[in-house]
Parts: structure tokens; C-alpha cells; sequence
């Protein structure tokens, strides 16, 4: 008998049948030996009774397959009240990131670059990822495919720009309309031309009017998702050919009172355009570079004075009343082989990394320097 309750059973069973054929038995005695028909066919009654009861608990226990026990109303209620509070707990404890960091241009530098993203940024400030990447690289220029890049596994968000043989088509679009290509490109071909600030438009160098114009096409994405602003208080504007050395605590920077953050060096004379980490209040001014130089005279700016990107910038966000500091490097620009690029070709290996090459040898010497004392934190940085 493997089950109790039915064990309990089966011998109340037994009990009642053997009492009975006692009883009949003693009868038979009294009545000098005769059968009883009527005694007979009781116990015919009771065997069949006990073979029907015994057929069903087996039946019971094969279907259960486990002990009734087990299967208590409270135990099971108990049960789901001790799993259900953790499953609260573990949504209480991972609240929704507010640091998004926002990777513009085409993808560069492979997997070895990147994964020096995800561990020294992202994941030591619990930021989300948001790719802008041109629609379909340049034909004009040899590129590896990085269709199955861990980027766009990492990514929360992917936003695409169209990627113009002609950058002036852009301004087009940035203008509404075509005047501009009267009021002020002939200016732009007598100040700056040869000098990269206005690069992209066909027969300019550089590559000044693409790195704005991608910028522009952010604050559409911006102005179009006003959520973004109000869910992520600090943003991170990058390059995905970056390789971090060691980690980049950018949520520890103070931005408060208009301040905005950049890596020393490649500044040329202004600030660098390579990398920017600045708050929610702040962003918009910031990449808002282009327009305010369609809707005045071309004069205004001084282009003779901010003839390249990197002075235009600067020009800009103290124009806007922005405060420029600086925070450790820990970041240098990185090429693989094969990967597009619109100015800087590789310049030589980078130490102990296989495959990879630097572009800018002054910031790897800066960062090196930032990571090889660990001093990578950054307090309030240097006052621009």
C-alpha cells in the first residue's frame, strides 16, 4: 500500500470483510453446516467492492504520479508568495538608465574597439547605446562590412542619414531650400575652400560640413523624441573608432551651470569635434552648430578667423554662453584595415594591440599617460 490515506482505506475494507465471513461463518455453524446462498453472494458483493476500490487508488496514483501531500492548497500558495516578492525587488533594483551615449558616423575599428566602449563606458556608467550612421557607405571608398557588428546588439536605439555624394544636398535640406547656394557659397568658395571647415560640399576639403551636418540631423532625432530628454539627464556624443584604455567615469563630471565636457587635445586652435559629454539642458545648443550660420550673413562668423572645424566649434558654444572644461583623456582614435575614412589615414601600429592602427599618435600618448597612472577620474577638469 504506498498511499496512506488509502491504506486507511483498504484495511477499514479488510475489516468489514472479514467480520462479515465471521459472522457467516458462525451462522453456517448454528444451521449444521448449510451454505447460505444469501451469504454467498454477500461476499461476492464485498470482493467485487474491494477489487473496484483497490483498481481506482491505482489508477489515482498513476495519474498523480506524486504524494497528495505534497500537493496542499497552502503549499502551493505558499510557494508563489515566496518567489513573487524577489521579482519585485530585482525591477526595483535596475531602474531605467539616465546617461545615453550617442555613437554619430559610420562604423569603424571593429570588435576590439568596441569592446572597449561597452566595458570602460557604458557599462561602468549604466548608459544605453544610440547609433547615427550614414544609410550605405560612400562607393567613392573601400569599407568593411559591419552588418553583423555588436553594436547593433548592444544599441537601444538606431537612427540613420543619408549619406550624399554631394553634402550640399544636405544643406539644401538643412536650409529649406536652395538660396543659400546664392547668399552664401560663393563666400564659402573665396574664405574656406581649402581650409576643411565647409568639407563634404563637392571640390571642398575635409570633412567640416559633414561632421555639423550630422550633427543637425541629431536634433531632429532629439526634437522628434522629446522622451529622450526626459528620461537620460547626461549625454555622450562619440565616434564608434574610439579605443578606451581604461574606464571613462563621464557621469562623475559636474554639468551643471552650462558646462560642457571634451578630451584634451587635436583642438587646432579650438576644441576638439571628436568627443562631447554635456546635460539634456545642453545638448541642443551644442550640436546646434549649422543654422545660425545659414540664417545671418556669412560674414558674421569671421570664417577667416574660424577657418576649420575645430575654431567654428568653439566659437559657437561660447557664443551660446557654454562652459567649456576639459576631462582626462582615456580615449585615442583607431583604424583596422580596409576602414573608411574622409581625412586621417592611419599612422602607425598601436602597442600590444593586434591589428589595429593609430590615427592622431598625440592622443594615444595622452590617454596612455591618463590610464597608465589610473588616475582616471575627473572632478570639475580644466577650465577651457
Amino acid at each position: 500500500m504506498r498511499l496512506s490515506n488509502n491504506g486507511r482505506v483498504l484495511g477499514q475494507r479488510r475489516k468489514s470483510y472479514n467480520s462479515k465471513k465471521k459472522k457467516n461463518k458462525g451462522h453456517q455453524d448454528e444451521s449444521n453446516g448449510g451454505k447460505s446462498s444469501t451469504t454467498g453472494l454477500m461476499s461476492m458483493m464485498l470482493m467485487l467492492m474491494f477489487v473496484c476500490v483497490t483498481f481506482n487508488t491505482g489508477i489515482m496514483n498513476s495519474m498523480m504520479n506524486t504524494n497528495p501531500a505534497s500537493l496542499e492548497p497552502t503549499n502551493d500558495a505558499a510557494a508563489v508568495a515566496a518567489v513573487a516578492p524577489s521579482t519585485i525587488i530585482k525591477e526595483e533594483n535596475h531602474p531605467k538608465n539616465t546617461s545615453l551615449v550617442i555613437v554619430i558616423g559610420n562604423l569603424r575599428s571593429g570588435e576590439q574597439a568596441w569592446d572597449t566602449l561597452y566595458k570602460n563606458v557604458l557599462d561602468v556608467n549604466r548608459a544605453d547605446l544610440a547609433l547615427l550612421i550614414g544609410e550605405e557607405p560612400n562607393k567613392n571608398m573601400s569599407q568593411p562590412s559591419h552588418s553583423n557588428s555588436s553594436m547593433f546588439e548592444r544599441a537601444k536605439f538606431v537612427w540613420t542619414f543619408p549619406e550624399y555624394e554631394d553634402w550640399a544636398d544636405a544643406l539644401d535640406e538643412l536650409t529649406n531650400g536652395r538660396s543659400w547656394r546664392q547668399t552664401h557659397l560663393p563666400y564659402l568658395e573665396e574664405k574656406v575652400k581649402k581650409g576643411g571647415l565647409f568639407g563634404g560640399i563637392r571640390g571642398f576639403e575635409g570633412s567640416g560640413l559633414i561632421i555639423f551636418a550630422i550633427r543637425w540631423f541629431l536634433s531632429q532625432r532629439l526634437r522628434a523624441n522629446p522622451e529622450l530628454l526626459e528620461q537620460y539627464e547626461r549625454f555622450v556624443i562619440t565616434r564608434s573608432d574610439h579605443y578606451y584604455l581604461c574606464p571613462h567615469r563621464f557621469v562623475e563630471l559636474n554639468l551643471r551651470n552650462q558646462t560642457i565636457y571634451i578630451p584634451p587635445g587635436e583642438d587646432y586652435g579650438g576644441v576638439t569635434d571628436r568627443h562631447l559629454v554635456v546635460s539634456r539642458d545642453d545638448i541642443l545648443d551644442a550640436i546646434d552648430i549649422l543654422p545660425p550660420f545659414f540664417s545671418n550673413p556669412p560674414e558674421r562668423d569671421d570664417l577667416i578667423h574660424n577657418h576649420n572645424p575645430e575654431r567654428l566649434l568653439k566659437h559657437r558654444w561660447l557664443e551660446k554662453g557654454l562652459r567649456i572644461r576639459y576631462h582626462p583623456r582615456t580615449m585615442f582614435t583607431c583604424a583596422v584595415r580596409g576602414d573608411q575614412t574622409r581625412w586621417r589615414k592611419p599612422r602607425g601600429a598601436v602597442p600590444n594591440v593586434p591589428r589595429l592602427f593609430l590615427k592622431y599618435p598625440t592622443e594615444y600618448k595622452l590617454s596612455k599617460k591618463v590610464c597608465g597612472s589610473r588616475n582616471e577620474t575627473s572632478g570639475n577638469g580644466t577650465l577651457l
